[in-house]
């Protein structure tokens, strides 16, 4: 009989990283049962339970998930309302602090801004762009201004030429 070392046994009980996502989509998307999933991802049975059990306490069934993917900004922004409402609620600031309310709420916020397309980064460009357009739309109101002002001036002159040339004659 060989024996363990005891090297051997500390990484047996270490726990197996399972990949969540790919677990979650052979399980939901392909139907696949734990046992399954465990022998795609060379991991165990209770492994892949166990990780995949955190995500289906949130996600019961598949319409739930479908309707997520459907209305991911409206979920977000009812997380947002919901955090905002426990930054009001005694009870739950005594569980976690109004920073780490707060930190959750950012969090969220930036989720649904970048759902919506609208990362930081991308604000900027949009302010900066629409400023630019401003500005631009400025000018070419000038330049036809001036165009026009530079017109009546020629007109001007030219009849001004015309007229002293008439008396002269």
């Amino acid at each position: 009989m060989v024996r363990e070392s005891s090297m051997e046994k500390q990484r047996r009980k270490l726990p197996v990283k399972v990949n969540l996502e790919k677990a979650l989509d052979l399980h939901l998307n392909h139907g696949l049962n734990y046992m399954q999933i465990a022998k795609m991802l060379g991991c165990s049975e209770q492994a892949v339970q166990n990780r995949l059990s955190k995500i289906k306490k949130v996600l019961t069934d598949r319409s739930e998930l479908e309707y997520y993917r459907q209305n991911r900004i409206d979920v977000l922004e009812g997380l947002e309302w919901k955090i905002l409402g426990d930054l009001s609620d005694p009870k739950k600031r005594k569980r976690a602090s109004y920073g780490q309310q707060g930190l959750v709420l950012a969090q969220v916020n930036n989720i649904k801004r970048l759902e919506q397309g609208k990362s930081t980064h991308n604000i900027a460009y949009i302010k900066m762009l629409q400023e630019s357009k401003a500005q631009r739309e400025n000018l070419m109101k000038e330049v036809e201004e001036r165009k026009k002002m530079l017109e009546i001036l020629e007109n001007q002159e030219l009849s001004q030429i015309s007229s002293n040339e008439e008396h002269r004659i």
